[in-house]
C-alpha cells in the first residue's frame, strides 16, 4: 500500500487529522530484482493521532465482545463536533443481519438527550421509528459534514432489517422496529438482548451501562415501542435494565451503524493489545476520490526499492505530507482482502518532496 498523510480543510478550520490514502500493492515478493504488477486501491485513515502501526488487514485484528459480558473492542470513527473522536463499541466484527457484509458498531457514549416524539399516542409498528424525532436527528447528523468526512460516509452501509435476526431476543413486551436504509440508528430492544453483542450479563445487564462525557452512568434510548401502550417506548436505565417510558420522555441518544467490510483496508492499534478484547483501533478506509498508482518497481540488488508514483486527487483532502508502503502476501479485491492475507512490511518512502508525480525509496526487509 502507498499511503499519503495530509490535512482536511473544513471552512476556515484546518484540522490536523491523520488521513491516509493508500495504493494497495499486493506484491508477492520472491526476492526477484524487478516487480511490475501492482494492484491499486485508495483509502482514508480515521482520525486518531497515534503512530501508524498496522495491526491487521481489514478487521482481522479486531475481536467480538464476550457473550453477555461486554469487553468490547473500540473503533474510532467520525468526530463529535470536531472535538472528540466517536468511540464505537464493536458489537460484531462481521455480520449479514443488516443487508450486507458489515461490521456492526454502537456509540459508547451518550451523544445528546431527546425523545422519540412530542405527541402521544405514538404510532408504533413500522411508522414508529420511521417517523420519530430521533431518526430525523440522526439523518441530519449523518448529512452534516462536521461529523463525518465523505470517505467515512461512503464506508457506512445503509442498514435494512425487516425483522429480528435469529440471534436477536424477542420478548412479549416490545415491538420490533424495522430499519429501512438507515445509516445511523439506535438499537432495538431485541438487539440489546442479543447476547452475542455483549450487553446482557448474567441477567443483571451490567455490561449495558453507557457514559456521558463526564464519565457518569446515564440512560439511553432504544427504538422499540411498547406492546402494552401506544404511548410508551423502551430505554436503558443507568444501571443497565431495559424499561418502558412515555414517548414524550427524553433519554440519551447513542447512534449505531454498519460499515462495509469491503471499505476497510486495515486496522491500527490505538490502545490495548491487538487481537484481544478491549483493544482500541483506528481504521484505514477506501477513498474513491483519490487514487495513487505505481509505475515499475525496481530493486538495485541490495534491497533498495524505488517506486515511481502518480497521484490523482479529486477529493477535498489536500496537503499530502507522507507516502508509505505496506507489503502484503495477499490480494485486495472488490470484496476486501483475500483470505489469510497479512502484512509483511510497513515503511515510509524516502523522497525530497511530494508532488503529483515522483519517486520514493525504501529498504526491503527480506527477513
Amino acid at each position: 500500500m502507498i499511503k499519503i498523510n495530509g490535512k482536511i480543510k473544513n471552512g476556515s478550520n484546518h484540522l490536523k487529522r491523520a488521513f491516509a490514502f493508500i495504493l494497495v500493492a499486493s506484491l508477492f515478493f520472491n526476492m526477484m530484482p524487478m516487480y511490475s504488477k501492482v494492484q491499486t486501491s485508495k483509502a482514508e485513515e480515521t482520525d486518531v493521532e497515534t503512530p501508524k502501526t498496522i495491526s491487521g488487514l481489514g478487521t482481522d485484528a479486531i475481536v467480538n465482545p464476550s457473550s453477555s459480558g461486554g469487553d468490547w473492542c473500540i473503533v474510532y470513527f467520525g468526530y463529535d463536533k470536531n472535538t472528540y473522536p466517536f468511540a464505537f463499541r464493536v458489537l460484531s466484527k462481521s455480520t449479514t443481519d443488516f443487508g450486507g457484509k458489515t461490521m456492526f458498531l454502537d456509540y459508547a457514549y451518550r451523544l445528546t438527550i431527546m425523545g422519540h416524539d412530542s405527541q402521544s399516542p405514538y404510532e408504533y409498528g413500522e411508522n414508529g421509528w420511521a417517523n420519530s424525532k430521533i431518526r430525523q436527528f440522526l439523518i441530519d447528523l449523518f448529512n452534516n459534514n462536521s461529523y463525518f468526512t465523505s470517505v467515512q460516509k461512503a464506508a457506512v452501509a445503509p442498514s435494512t432489517k425487516t425483522s429480528p435476526a435469529t440471534s436477536d431476543v424477542v420478548d412479549d413486551y416490545s415491538l420490533f422496529q424495522p430499519l429501512n436504509n438507515d445509516y445511523l440508528f439506535i438499537l432495538d430492544r431485541s438487539e440489546f438482548y442479543n447476547r452475542t453483542y455483549g450487553y446482557v450479563s448474567n441477567g443483571m445487564y451490567t455490561g449495558a451501562k453507557r457514559y456521558n462525557r463526564q464519565g457518569d452512568f446515564c440512560d439511553w434510548m432504544l427504538r422499540s415501542a411498547s406492546k402494552r401502550s401506544d404511548g410508551e417506548v423502551y430505554y436503558v436505565t443507568p444501571n443497565g435494565s431495559s424499561l418502558a417510558m412515555s414517548v414524550q420522555g427524553t433519554s440519551g441518544v447513542s447512534p449505531a451503524c454498519n460499515l462495509y467490510l469491503s471499505s476497510i483496508i486495515s486496522s491500527s492499534l490505538v490502545a490495548g493489545t491487538a487481537g484481544e478484547q478491549r483493544a482500541e483501533y483506528k481504521l484505514t478506509l477506501k477513498d474513491k476520490d483519490l487514487s495513487v498508482s505505481a509505475g515499475k518497481i525496481t530493486n538495485d540488488g541490495n534491497n533498495n526499492i524505488t517506486i515511481p508514483y502518480t497521484i490523482t486527487d479529486n477529493s477535498t483532502v489536500s496537503d499530502p505530507t507522507q507516502l508509505s508502503v505496506v507489503i502484503t502476501d495477499g490480494a485486495w479485491t472488490s470484496d476486501g482482502w483475500s483470505e489469510g492475507a497479512s502484512v509483511l512490511q510497513y515503511a515510509k518512502l524516502n523522497m525530497e518532496s511530494i508532488a503529483s508525480e515522483g519517486t520514493g525509496t525504501f529498504i526491503l526487509d527480506d527477513s
